[in-house]
């Protein structure tokens, strides 16, 4: 991290959240290579995630689809013991 961003993503916000943006496209990558990649770093608590997206056409942001589904992303709650 430098000045509270990690290296290599831009300051974002994810439900209401800070969060860590990375975005790259490679139009001429490979036959292995996608062409979009998105991914997503948040903290929630003491813990950190990441949400990963990877297209193999050429786009310039999350279909709608897959941007829903992100946002709709929750965090199960711990087991409790009774």
């Amino acid at each position: 991290r430098l000045n509270g961003v990690v290296l290599g993503y831009s300051s974002n916000v994810f439900q209401g959240q800070p969060a860590f943006l990375a975005t790259s496209t490679h139009p001429d990558g490979g036959f292995n290579d996608p062409r979009f990649s998105y991914e997503l770093a948040f903290q929630r608590d003491e813990f950190w995630y990441t949400i990963g997206y990877h297209l193999f056409k050429e786009v310039d942001q999350l279909p709608d689809g897959v941007q829903r589904y992100f946002d709709s992303f929750q965090i199960p709650a711990p087991p409790t013991c009774s």
